[in-house]
């Protein structure tokens, strides 16, 4: 069986994709690679995570259509445009469910992980999780709100806009809800300690300002989540920088691929190597 190796990946005349083979692989180094791939894959930068972040960042290109669309007309006219109606309620509920999505599974995850080697991973996270719900009205009310959407619904009416000038004199739209704070509270009575402060409210609660502190709190929630793995971090991260060396700091396109003994020619599909996430990794640990 041909034996994996470290490539070089270039472009070349025709702008055909040329492939160099650098050095050839043992067993037990495509092993130790094969595994460190795998780990960093699930936990820097996984699927949860990015799918969060891309509703994260819908929502954010969301708002300036909005701040784009309010310098041509009035917010009276965006209204009444598709945008304000079914746009705004898919990606406030994509981000909604992918946040809820995300720490359902973390906590599942990490709770395996425990039951595996009877570690403290969970109880850490969940208390990074409480300092967030204590510290910030954003994720606890998001939180809830999640909660309020589940079993109330958000009609398509339940959005309004907010304009205002920001720190370089630029216009900026912001998304309200346009449910009352007390009427949230009379049509769910599932908001725990978020329900006094509700009732404190006089102005409706702007819903954009909410969503960029949440995700700056499970921004140090997924810190949080990564760093329970230092150890096995630790690991993948001394492997790839053992056996790939100064690949790694070149500055190269590399990955791995498969040579025919008898040919010398590439003779399997090429296997990424998880490099970004590496990178992330080394800095985390």
């Amino acid at each position: 069986m041909d034996n994996w190796s470290i490539v070089q990946l270039s472009v070349g005349e025709d702008d055909q994709t040329v492939v160099s083979q650098i050095r050839e692989l043992s067993s037990s180094e495509m092993e130790q690679i094969e595994s460190s791939n795998l780990l960093l894959s699930q936990l820097i930068s996984g699927t949860l995570w990015n799918v969060l972040n891309y509703n994260y960042v819908a929502f954010s290109e969301f708002e300036s259509q909005l701040t784009s669309a309010a310098q041509e007309v009035s917010l009276a006219a965006i209204h009444q445009r598709d945008m304000i109606t079914v746009s705004a309620t898919a990606i406030v509920l994509n981000y909604l469910s992918a946040m809820r999505m995300y720490l359902d599974q973390s906590e599942a995850k990490l709770k395996r992980s425990d039951y595996v080697d009877n570690g403290g991973r969970f109880e850490n996270w969940r208390l990074a999780c409480e300092r967030e719900y204590d510290d910030y009205f954003a994720y606890r009310f998001l939180s809830r709100f999640r909660n309020y959407v589940q079993h109330v619904g958000l009609p398509l009416s339940a959005f309004g806009l907010s304009q205002s000038l920001d720190q370089g004199g630029q216009t900026t739209v912001k998304l309200l809800v346009g449910e009352s704070p007390s009427s949230l509270v009379e049509e769910f009575n599932g908001w725990s300690s978020v329900e006094a402060e509700l009732q404190c409210l006089t102005t409706e609660i702007n819903l954009s300002d909410q969503i960029h502190v949440s995700m700056e709190c499970l921004n140090r929630i997924e810190e949080c989540h990564i760093q329970q793995y230092n150890q096995e971090l630790a690991i993948s991260v001394a492997a790839f920088r053992n056996i790939l060396g100064d690949v790694l700091d070149s500055g190269d396109l590399v990955a791995l691929g498969q040579f025919s003994q008898s040919s010398g020619q590439l003779d399997m599909s090429l296997m990424q190597l998880e490099l970004e996430r590496f990178r992330a990794a080394e800095k985390l640990i």
